[in-house]
């Protein structure tokens, strides 16, 4: 009864900031404006109204814009998260939001790559779930330097998975990827400690986004860097519902996107097959990700209707948000930089 209660309460007021996220018509609609600041004044009619109010259109920098996004998401978060009381909820919930924590991390590596000065600016003044210096990140002198930086967080371990395969080829995505394969990892690991009724939502719910990770992952893999399929299940995280190791080596016993297409079950949705098959370029995989994108939306919001009364309902919620913010700085990117 007191589960009961308490998520009675905290579904009432998720669906009710379930009703403020912004419509996947809307998102489009930015999509086509002209510039940032077009977008940012589109926006002054949304629930992000208060925050666009203290920002000066005319000279910040996307990277600011992220920061900025993602903090309002936190600051949403909190509201519901007063009201998860046992320690194993707080413990899967301090995993779930190092998504945000692991995209600071991957933009301090980028500084660090690219040897773009630090600016504090683009960084939250306060830890998210490890204490992290970005700084020593984005100033390192090599990779060992930035995984004894990382050493009392988990993030070590996943870099040194794939430094190897970074120092071959130069590329970032190696160390990227293997950020966010171990994240998932680790979520699905801290589902397993939760009640029956908690679990069992939390491994649709976890599944699901796993399954859109791993295709856009596979499309990249693919598609940018030509791996066969034993080296691209390496990078599969555990977790997944419908796209598995065992799809992944069907589809790619004849090493083709026909037979990929046909064998995991979103790649079935109208639209997909044609782009897969007809040949593939930056604008055909930015059509793809916004059609993952409406994907999830789709089936988290089929897993929400089903569990009111779990942790589901929170964690659909912070998944929804977060895709929501990652779009919509995805729209920032491209007018900001001129990305086709």
């Amino acid at each position: 009864m007191k589960a009961l209660a308490k998520y009675s309460y905290i579904n009432a007021k998720v669906r009710a900031m379930l009703s403020r996220l912004l419509e996947p018509e809307f998102l489009a609609n930015l999509a086509g404006l002209n510039n940032v600041t077009d977008i940012l004044s589109a926006l002054r009619s949304t629930p992000y109204k208060d925050t666009i109010r203290q920002i000066n259109a005319n000279s910040i920098l996307p990277e600011e814009l992220e920061k900025i996004f993602s903090q309002y998401d936190l600051s949403l978060f909190k509201k519901l998260l007063n009201n998860i009381l046992s320690s194993r909820e707080h413990e899967f919930i301090f995993v779930l939001l190092q998504k945000y924590e692991i995209d600071q991390l991957k933009l301090a590596l980028r500084l660090w790559h690219k040897k773009i000065p630090f600016d504090g600016n683009l960084f939250f003044k306060e830890n998210i779930g490890y204490k992290i210096r970005m700084e020593k990140i984005a100033q390192a002198s090599s990779l060992e330097e930035i995984i004894i930086a990382l050493h009392n967080s988990p993030y070590a371990d996943a870099l040194i998975k794939m430094r190897d395969k970074f120092k071959q080829t130069g590329k970032l995505f190696y160390l990227e990827t293997a950020l966010e394969t171990d994240y998932y990892r680790r979520l699905v690991n801290a589902s397993q400690n939760l009640i029956n009724s908690d679990r069992y939502s939390l491994n649709k719910l976890i599944g699901i986004e796993i399954d859109i990770f791993s295709m856009e992952l596979i499309l990249r893999l693919a598609y940018y860097y030509g791996l066969a399929v034993g080296e691209i299940l390496e990078f599969l995280p555990p977790g997944g519902i419908k796209v598995t190791p065992q799809a992944i080596r069907k589809s790619y016993h004849t090493n083709g996107m026909d037979t990929l297409a046909g064998s995991i079950p979103y790649f079935r949705y109208e639209g997909f097959k044609e782009i897969l098959t007809k040949g593939f370029d930056s604008a055909s995989f930015s059509l793809v990700e916004s059609m993952l994108y409406e994907i999830k939306l789709q089936e988290i919001k089929k897993v929400l209707g089903g569990f009111p009364f779990t942790l589901g309902v929170v964690t659909a919620y912070i998944l929804l948000k977060y895709g929501e913010t990652r779009k919509l700085i995805e729209i920032i990117y491209r007018k900001f930089y001129n990305l086709k």
